[in-house]
């Protein structure tokens, strides 16, 4: 099963599996082509996810400290209080500094 494939990938990465199961449908079909469980199933395969997690969060928790809302939240920030978020983020800052 492909999500099984996908547990703990970010939102970018379950989206590039998808645009990859995308362009190789359109590749074998032509731009109108339906794209089936076995185009998901080699783009789940081939795709290498990001590995720096402390960059993930970083973005993750500038996200979550810009959020007007708690509802807007992942569970795992929901439940910080802003000043928390902003320690978090500043650990975080001072260990990927200028990563990209």
């Amino acid at each position: 099963m492909v999500a099984a494939k996908l547990v703990g990938y970010s939102n970018a990465d379950v989206e590039a599996v998808i645009l990859m199961a995308n362009d190789d449908a359109a590749r074998e079909g032509g731009g109108d082509a339906s794209v089936t469980a076995c185009h998901f199933e080699k783009a789940a395969a081939d795709y290498f996810p990001s590995r720096d997690a402390e960059l993930l969060e970083y973005m993750e928790l500038l996200a979550a400290f810009e959020a007007s809302s708690r509802r807007l939240l992942p569970p795992k920030y929901a439940h910080m209080t802003p000043e928390e978020l902003d320690v978090r983020l500043r650990l975080l800052r001072a260990t990927v500094g200028t990563r990209r």
